[in-house]
């Protein structure tokens, strides 16, 4: 992953070789097509855009638990 600095400022992430955010970026584009990386369990929960408020507090009490929320439309 890059950090904000990476992203921001254009430095490279450590390693040999060294990774630009666009290289990270390509990577992951490439991993998610050929189905080495999926995102299950990143976009959780999904709700409903009618419970939009009750993402809001689980974000706000429940940090641990969310890493993205998705609204959908129903």
């Amino acid at each position: 992953m890059a950090s904000l600095p990476a992203l921001a400022w254009n430095n490279p992430v450590r390693g040999t070789p060294p990774l630009y955010a666009k290289d990270l970026q390509e990577m992951v584009a490439r991993d998610f097509a050929a189905g080495t990386i999926t995102p299950d369990g990143i976009l959780n929960p999904t709700l409903s855009f009618r419970d939009a408020e009750h993402a809001v507090t689980l974000i706000a009490d429940e940090p641990q638990r969310v890493i993205k929320v998705l609204l959908r439309h129903d």
